[in-house]
């Protein structure tokens, strides 16, 4: 009988937590029966929208990712702008995929420069200098205007590109370059041909820094055409 009171004495306990069906006759361990009782504020769960409104159905990994996105004016100027359709021709482009990692780092200014380095690693990279021609390597140093990669744009827009005069620093920086057209015999778009060079340029360049061996830009240029003609030659060959 004290094991029943003492039953009884716990049972009532819970009562704030679980719903408790009290027996008709003096209880025995058989006959205690105890339901669950969730509080209040465990009804959300069940409910099909979130607090604002959103439908359980619309939360998908795009929708987490767009929430947690700083809104544009709040970003630094130099922040990649590009419309929706350039970057889907970024992410769809059929280029390596090392030269869709250098264009990234590129476009956010992650870029592993000598400038850049020289801020984060001082004791390291003594100095921002271009070690080619001397000049500071930021960005548009590393890929665009050092005199000594300068020919291996020349070389290839005279390859591949239909006014090969018009190719500016602006149409490699962002996605989807506007404004130059490859050769219309050609079965790739004028990003591609950038990617391309892209990936040229930092073979050679990081060859020149960690195996010490000279800069060629007709290596970097002879890179590029290897990549940009082979596929061609994949798209060409998807087209018949």
């Amino acid at each position: 009988m004290e094991e029943h009171q003492s039953l009884y004495r716990v049972s009532s306990s819970l009562v704030p937590f679980y719903s408790w069906r009290p027996p008709a006759r003096p209880p025995d361990d058989s006959q205690l029966i105890f339901y669950p009782r969730p509080e209040l504020y465990f009804d959300r769960l069940l409910s099909p929208e979130l607090l604002d409104g959103t439908l359980l159905t619309s939360m998908t990994t795009k929708w987490f990712r767009q929430l947690q996105l700083d809104p544009l004016e709040i970003l630094p100027l130099d922040y990649p702008r590009a419309s929706a359709t350039a970057w889907r021709v970024f992410w769809t482009a059929s280029i390596p995929h090392k030269a869709r990692t250098i264009l990234w780092r590129f476009y956010h200014k992650k870029l592993s420069c000598r400038s850049r380095l020289h801020h984060i690693i001082p004791s390291k990279f003594p100095n921002p200098d271009c070690q080619l021609c001397g000049g500071v390597e930021n960005d548009e140093h590393f890929f665009w205007s050092c005199p000594v990669k300068r020919p291996i744009w020349s070389t290839l827009a005279s390859r591949f590109l239909t006014q090969p005069d018009a190719l500016q620093y602006e149409h490699i920086s962002q996605p989807a370059p506007r404004n130059i057209k490859v050769l219309p015999s050609l079965h790739f778009d004028s990003f591609t041909f950038v990617a391309c060079a892209i990936i040229g340029i930092w073979r050679v360049h990081w060859k020149h820094v960690f195996d010490d061996t000279d800069f060629w830009p007709d290596e970097a240029a002879a890179v590029a055409t290897a990549h940009l003609r082979r596929i061609n030659r994949e798209h060409s060959y998807k087209k018949k």
